[in-house]
Formats: C-alpha cells, sequence, structure tokens
C-alpha cells in the first residue's frame, strides 16, 4: 500500500494519487511502495499535463512503478528540456532586444525564478517566456516585435491603437511566438482584475542573470503572486504547487514576515492557508510551523482538496462561485463601466446591442446569485 495514503485522496484517481505520492516522497526524501493497479496510459498523460517529467525521469532509480514507462519519460524530459533550452535563449535574445531600445521591463517567473528557488537544474521546464512591461510602452513594443518577425497571437482581433485605452484597462497581455516558435506573454498588468492584489507599491531590485542586469519582483512578492495565479487557474498543475513548497526551503523570517504583510493587505488569508493545507495533502510538504495553528483555524473541517481543483465542471457556475468573492464585485463593476464597448470583440457591432448587453448583465447576475442562494 501506500505509505502516506490520507482520507483526502480518496475521491482522486489512482493515477493522480499515485503522482502525488511521488511528489510526496520527493518532497520529503522518502521511499515509497505501491500496490494499486495503474493505468499507464492515464499515467502518462497526467504527467505530460503537470509537466513533470524532466522531474521524474532525474528520480526514476527510487520509484521502481515508473520503470514500466521509463522510455516515455525519457523522450518527454528531453523535448522539454529542449524547449526549456529554446525558451531560454528566446528569453535572453528578447531582453536583450528591449534593453537595448531602453524599455523599463522586470521580470517575475520563468527561467530566473526556477534557477532561483531550485537546487537542482533541468528538473523544472518552463512552457513560455513570461516578462512585465510598462504599461505606456505596450503599443510601441508591439510595433517593434511584429517589426523583427515576431507574431502576434493575442488578441487574435484586429486592434487599432485608439482602442488601446480600452483594451489596457479589461486586458492585462498581450502574446507572441519568437521567430523560432516559442511563446511569449508580455504583461503590463499581472491580473486583468485589479483588485485582486494591490501592487502599486511593489518595488523592483536588480540583480545579475545569465551576464545580464535585470529587475526582477523580490520573492514574498512572487510567492503571493503565484499563489494568487495557481488558484484562478484551479492549481491544474501540479508543478505550480511544487513551485510553492520550494520557497518554504529558501525563506527566512524577514520573508514570511512580508508575506504576512501583503496577505493582509490584500485580505488573502484564506486563500494562503489552503494553498499551504493542499501543498501538505498532495505534496506532503509540512506546513511552516507559524502557520499551522491559523490553517487549522481558519480551515476547520471544510478543506476539500478535490473541490479546490475541480471546483465546477460548468463553467457558467464556476464563473458565479468568482463573482460572489468579494474582489470579484469590484472588477465585476469596473467591466460593466466600460460600457459600450467593453467587450472588444464587439468592435464591429452596431452600438444598440452594445449599450443593452452591459445594462442588462449585472441584473441578470444578480437574480441568478439570490436564485442559487435560496
Amino acid at each position: 500500500m501506500l505509505s502516506n495514503e490520507n482520507k483526502h485522496l480518496t475521491n482522486f484517481t489512482p493515477e493522480f494519487r499515485l503522482l502525488c505520492a511521488i511528489l510526496s516522497c520527493i518532497t520529503n526524501q522518502k521511499k515509497m511502495i505501491w500496490d494499486l493497479p495503474v493505468d499507464y496510459t492515464v499515467l502518462k498523460k497526467l504527467i505530460a499535463t503537470h509537466n513533470l517529467s524532466s522531474l521524474l525521469y532525474s528520480k526514476i532509480q527510487d520509484f521502481e512503478v515508473l520503470h514500466a514507462i521509463e522510455d516515455f519519460l525519457n523522450r518527454s524530459s528531453k523535448k522539454s528540456l529542449i524547449n526549456h533550452l529554446k525558451l531560454k535563449a528566446d528569453f535572453l535574445k528578447l531582453w536583450d532586444i528591449l534593453q537595448q531600445h531602453n524599455f523599463k521591463i522586470s521580470v517575475y517567473k520563468g527561467h530566473y525564478l526556477i534557477d532561483a528557488i531550485y537546487n537542482e537544474k533541468n528538473i523544472r521546464t518552463s512552457t513560455d517566456i513570461d516578462i512585465l512591461i510598462e504599461e505606456k510602452d505596450l503599443w510601441k513594443i508591439k510595433n517593434l516585435l511584429l517589426s523583427l518577425g515576431y507574431t502576434l497571437v493575442y488578441p487574435e482581433y484586429d486592434l487599432p491603437e485608439h482602442k488601446a485605452p480600452l483594451f489596457k484597462k479589461i486586458e492585462n497581455e498581450i502574446a507572441f511566438y519568437t521567430p523560432n516558435g516559442c511563446a511569449v506573454d508580455l504583461h503590463f498588468k499581472l491580473f486583468k482584475n485589479p483588485y485582486i492584489l494591490k501592487t502599486k507599491q511593489w518595488e523592483t531590485f536588480v540583480t545579475v542573470y545569465e551576464g545580464r542586469k535585470m529587475e526582477v519582483l523580490p520573492l514574498p512578492e512572487i510567492f503571493v503572486y503565484l499563489i494568487v495565479h495557481g488558484k484562478k487557474h484551479d492549481w491544474n498543475r501540479l508543478k505550480w504547487l511544487m513551485d510553492i513548497v520550494q520557497f518554504y526551503n529558501i525563506f527566512k523570517e524577514e520573508h514570511w514576515n512580508l508575506v504576512d504583510e501583503i496577505i493582509k493587505e490584500n485580505d488573502l488569508e484564506y486563500m494562503f492557508y489552503e494553498t499551504l493545507q493542499l501543498c501538505e495533502v498532495l505534496l506532503g510538504a509540512k506546513i511552516p510551523i507559524r502557520y499551522q495553528q491559523n490553517v487549522l483555524t481558519v480551515l476547520a473541517d471544510n478543506f476539500n482538496p478535490h473541490k479546490v481543483l475541480f471546483p465546477a465542471k460548468n463553467k457558467f457556475f464556476k464563473n458565479l462561485q468568482v463573482l460572489k468573492e468579494k474582489k470579484s464585485w469590484k472588477y465585476f463593476w469596473h467591466q460593466i463601466l466600460q460600457f459600450p464597448a467593453r467587450d472588444l470583440y464587439w468592435i464591429n457591432i452596431t452600438f444598440l446591442p452594445r449599450l443593452l448587453h452591459p445594462i442588462a448583465r449585472p441584473f441578470i447576475f444578480l437574480f441568478i446569485i439570490r436564485k442559487s442562494n435560496k
């Protein structure tokens, strides 16, 4: 049987439980015995989805259960690593281009962060390039990259420059493919929702990475950002939780104190404690001592990892759940105030439908939410 099996994992598939057990043993440097049947086709899909092939292949000698898919792990880890190195080369090239044109840019995840928080190299790979830019430089950078052979991926519709102010209000990034085919996301805001994190006071600092001076966000700010980002996407990548756990090993008291300030300022206590509990249940990462009692008090018996990872199958009702959260209501009304052109996909639609839709929308949602609460 599985040595670290617990009641929280019973609703998950055997393959997902096996993956969590392996990650837990890696986290705690323990051995594992597994005797439940496993569908290796499902397991391979899970490993690919969560981008864990490089990590698992590096530890394959410690887990006999993985020997049956050694060839798969070998091939997929090589492919993942090659893509990771290709991304890194394009990231450094793009950084140099933007620096040469005197744009103010910074990093907050990706290759820099992986190298900063992981002791072992090449066990965590990236799938895209993320750079933080200034909102005022958005269109200049867009035109520059298009002139250099980059392909605009998002927005995928024609967006004239006079629509830029509206776009900046309701979006947070533009996306490209480099000439080598690597995905690039240029963020001018961390999130579309301006009320999730108060980032105006966040200051970058300069560090040297790959022979270049780079402005980066401090690790406590990155840590909180990763928690909000993971929650926003229902933690649908276990590698994101593995990233969170890495901070446990490098944070000192002053780092945790800054985290506490950010969490309190943004009213994210429940989300924070839920993430710590999730890391313990799925990855066996012990909750830092300073938070153990708070996690027990705040979450009590309400914690259900299956609901955290799969909150609602229906996208419509999932959006309702998000709307009912305090900060999302602010963003909801913020969106409504952008009418009559709130949705840029409607640029070519006549004025009346564009006007009526956002006016009617809040009343429709209020009716549905009140009905769901009865």
